[in-house]
């Protein structure tokens, strides 16, 4: 029996159905997400190398300055 505003569960389209097993599992889909987000790092990186080459080559100095 459905409840009023929702279609029984034959009538759905199997695009729009949920499903209850997940289709891949927890670590999978942990390494899936680290790897996206590597790929936006570097691509992120290449638009942006000189900037991130002088900070990197800057960081050392200012912490000496900082703390010494």
């Amino acid at each position: 029996m459905s409840t009023p505003g929702t279609a029984p569960a034959d009538r759905v389209p199997p695009a729009h159905r949920i499903d209850l097993v997940p289709r891949r599992s927890a670590a999978a889909s942990s390494r899936l997400a680290l790897g996206a987000l590597i790929r936006r790092d570097l691509t992120v990186l290449r638009k942006n190398f000189g900037e991130f080459a002088g900070r990197t080559l800057m960081q050392p100095f200012l912490l000496v300055f900082v703390f010494l």
